[in-house]
């Protein structure tokens, strides 16, 4: 029987039909695979994160010029501390950022004789403590100013702990340790630092806060006060330069150091230095 030429078409059409169907989907794969070269992969975004922001962005303090600071400076060396608190009083206003400014108007008040010794470092610690805390906030304090910060603190503490006692005075003492500690690290040339240290453990000894082992820090850190006053390094800033016989003369006399003169090595041990300059 003779093939119709539709029938013929139409197979024909058929057949090409499944063959374009055959090749488009094995093309598909290659195809995506094509398509998945030419886009780049993807870069994973960059979270940035701020710096952390200080308080001075130059990293130091913020204090006026040295000028400014003159007068006030030349009125606290000469004792005329009311003048001295004033002028420091206003720098402190029209700066901020200062804390040098503030530990000179803390020195100006604390030394202030007109003032009892106990309100004079009750109304001193607030101004030193402000400028540790620019200190630690990223207003770093130049070394002289630094130092006298610390020890202002120590220094108004152990004042403030002899009238309260060791037991009401407690959080006091422990701030002037820490502020000694931090003193000790980074300015380990100054004999001031172990001599307040010794002050420190002998009052608690008097106190009757463990006595033996207070005694014997007291004196282990009157005798590191020697061994660094025989020495030729030391902060240069230091208002008083003491010598060993000096130290020794002041030991003689402290307050706080009857329990180290009730040591019978205090007694040898001063001997052996004096016979030895």
């Amino acid at each position: 029987m003779p093939i119709s030429v539709s029938s013929a078409s139409n197979r024909s059409a058929v057949s090409t039909l499944f063959l374009l169907t055959v090749a488009l989907v094995l093309g598909l794969p290659l195809l995506a695979s094509v398509a998945g070269c030419s886009k780049a992969p993807k870069k994973k975004e960059q979270v940035r994160t701020a710096a952390p922001a200080t308080l001075c962005p130059g990293g130091v303090a913020e204090d006026p010029p040295r000028g400014d600071l003159e007068p006030g400076i030349r009125a606290f060396e000469e004792k005329r501390y009311a003048e001295a608190q004033r002028d420091f009083a206003e720098l402190a206003r029209l700066h901020p950022k200062g804390g040098s400014v503030l530990v000179w108007l803390g020195d100006a008040i604390f030394y202030d004789k007109d003032r009892s010794e106990d309100e004079a470092a009750r109304s001193a610690l607030p101004h030193y403590e402000a400028a540790g805390k620019l200190h630690a906030e990223g207003c770093a304090l130049p070394r002289r100013p630094r130092y006298y910060q610390l020890i202002g603190i120590a220094y108004a503490g152990l004042r403030l702990s002899k009238s309260a006692g060791v037991v009401a005075g407690a959080p006091m003492l422990a701030a002037a340790e820490t502020a000694l500690k931090a003193l000790e690290s980074e300015f380990p040339t100054s004999a001031e630092v172990p001599y307040t240290q010794a002050r420190l453990a002998c009052f608690r000894a008097s106190e009757g806060s463990a006595f033996e082992q207070n005694q014997a820090a007291c004196l282990e850190r009157f005798k590191k006060t020697l061994e660094i006053s025989e020495g030729y390094e030391r902060p240069r800033f230091l208002r008083t330069h003491r010598s060993t016989q000096d130290w020794v003369v002041r030991s003689e006399t402290q307050s706080e150091f009857g329990p180290l003169r009730a040591d019978p090595q205090y007694r040898r041990f001063v001997q052996s230095v004096v016979r030895s300059d």
